[in-house]
């Protein structure tokens, strides 16, 4: 028994000896610090100098030259510290600036709610002095008017006047119903139900070729001061039907969403300045679009009704020259 633990000891004290020898003889590891760099290559740009995204797909795109791509890379490097000196000087102006802002649509949104309440109390008192029934009676009245009014360019049939007739008379019975806290938001509810349910009988053709209409009819009144010729005034048109189309499948989906119409209603209100800029850029030469201009300049003479148009041709004066539109795709949309 001693024997074999003299051999046991003798040959763990050996495998240590010969572990330490290995050690001692492999090379040292130099810390990360004081290792050599690997060489680079002169001819090859660092990965960090290269061009990136829609820069580095145009360069392998259409195979630039590496004299282009180092001039590209130049251009990159002179925008970006532009944009560095942009940001170190006015990134706080813009952030107090978008503070002030968010200030002034709070006081903005408190007037109007303000106005709002004061004008639903205003109906609420007149609703008081009548009987349910011509309260009912009004509200299938006014909601017909207003219904019938808003698709009245989409050549209705009868049938479907009939079936909007309906569902404006089912309203009318659902607000009539209303105490005066309901009324404040339920009437509203119930008036974008209806609005969706009508937009689901006109369909899409009714809605295009009236969109293309009214868009048409515009952009003329518009562009009346610049002179457009009957081949601008063709392409005018066609760019009309386009926009109209593209404008339907946007409203099309805002039904199917059930979104809040005001929502919409607010990107509608944008859209016709987005298809006169297309228009100005793709139709009217510079010529047109300064006479568009000096016609805004010219200040009104004849009451409200003539400066609020001159207001107007004054804004789609500016919208002609706004080359911040794209002249190969504008972004046509109904007002």
């Amino acid at each position: 028994m001693m024997r074999k633990s003299i051999a046991i000891a003798m040959g763990a004290v050996f495998v240590a000896w010969t572990f330490s020898q290995a050690q001692s003889t492999r090379p040292a590891t130099a810390p990360a610090g004081d290792r050599p760099a690997k060489p680079e290559n002169p001819d090859k740009p660092r990965q960090a100098e290269q061009l990136s995204g829609e820069l580095g797909e145009m360069a392998r795109t259409l195979g630039f030259s590496d004299e282009l791509k180092a001039k590209l890379l130049e251009k990159v490097k002179a925008g970006k510290a532009a944009q560095d000196a942009w940001e170190k000087d006015n990134a706080p102006k813009v952030k107090q600036l978008q503070e002030e802002i968010g200030k002034l649509k709070q006081e903005l949104k408190a007037l109007e709610d303000a106005k709002n309440a004061m004008l639903s109390d205003q109906k609420n008192q007149v609703r008081e002095l009548i009987s349910p029934e011509q309260n009912e009676a009004w509200q299938k009245h006014r909601l017909k008017m207003q219904m019938l009014g808003q698709y009245r360019q989409m050549a209705l049939t009868d049938e479907q006047k009939g079936k909007i007739g309906t569902l404006c008379d089912e309203a009318a019975k659902e607000m009539s119903a209303m105490t005066a806290e309901q009324r404040s938001s339920g009437e509203w509810d119930v008036y974008a139900r209806l609005n969706r349910s009508v937009s689901g009988i006109v369909t899409a053709e009714q809605k295009a070729s009236a969109a293309s209409e009214n868009m048409y009819a515009k952009a003329r009144s518009a562009f009346k001061a610049a002179g457009l010729t009957p081949e601008q005034d063709a392409r005018i048109k066609e760019l009309s039907q386009g926009a109209a189309r593209e404008y339907v499948q946007v409203q099309e989906q805002f039904n199917k969403a059930e979104s809040d119409t005001r929502t919409f209603d607010e990107k509608r209100r944008t859209a016709f300045d987005s298809f006169v800029k297309g228009a100005s850029q793709l139709v009217l030469t510079e010529e047109q679009r300064a006479k568009l201009s000096a016609a805004a300049s010219q200040p009104a003479t004849r009451g409200a009704k003539q400066g609020a148009r001159e207001k107007s041709r004054e804004k789609i004066a500016r919208l002609g020259n706004d080359k911040s539109v794209s002249a190969d795709k504008p972004r046509n949309r109904k007002d």
